[in-house]
């Protein structure tokens, strides 16, 4: 299940290509509230380790999930893979491109998921563009995606190595899973690798850690 289709009516943003229908941007009222001024916090990762598991390889990304799997399910509409185990939630995990986040009923859009993983995880009302990339209902639309997502007692993090950038949320609550997580290498923007589960969060943030991409090896 898409991750942010409960939102569509607030931000008018659909990850499914046939949701058109959208309510005009202008209708929504300046964002106020805690919500939209939370930032990320950042922390810089080390060079990664060699860390026990079953290394996948998804598109530019490489990534080690835990190996007592029990079964391996896939979609055959989508990059989706689903890892389950006995003792432990499972992980879901995806490629996506600029194609998966279409921006409905907004003026000027974010080039690139990493401009729109950027926006929402590091910027606040305050800091609207000037130069000309994006128009105030635009802006204000993904302060209030901020808004939601950090609402419910969330926590969001940006990890950073080198070109590569996680846009990490943890605590969600919203099922199916209470962490969410989007890998980006700077080189490749409009590429991200999305993982998901209901795992505990150490658990969860030990995967993100191991996350490599082609560019960098491993």
């Amino acid at each position: 299940m898409k991750l942010l289709i409960a939102l569509i009516i607030f931000v008018m943003m659909s990850i499914n290509v046939a949701m058109a229908d959208t309510i005009p941007n202008s209708a929504l009222p300046p964002c106020e509230g805690e919500g939209c001024y939370i930032v990320a916090e950042k922390i810089a990762l080390k060079e990664t380790t060699d860390t026990k598991g079953l290394k996948i390889r998804t598109g530019l990304f490489g990534v080690i999930i835990p190996s007592n799997l029990i079964s391996i399910s896939s979609s055959p509409q989508s990059s989706l893979t689903v890892y389950r185990y006995e003792n432990r939630p499972s992980i879901s995990i995806c490629t996506e491109t600029d194609h998966d986040y279409l921006l409905r009923g907004l003026t000027t859009k974010p080039p690139s998921i990493q401009a729109f993983m950027e926006i929402v995880y590091a910027k606040v009302p305050k800091d609207f563009d000037v130069t000309g990339t994006y128009d105030k209902e635009t802006w204000n639309a993904l302060m209030w995606l901020k808004k939601l997502i950090v609402e419910k007692n969330s926590k969001i993090y940006i990890y950073e190595r080198g070109s590569l950038k996680i846009y990490y949320e943890t605590g969600i609550d919203r099922e199916p899973s209470r962490n969410a997580a989007w890998a980006i290498d700077s080189d490749n923007p409009n590429l991200a690798l999305r993982l998901e589960s209901n795992m505990d969060a150490a658990d969860f943030k030990t995967i993100l850690l191991s996350i490599t991409t082609k560019t960098r090896g491993k």
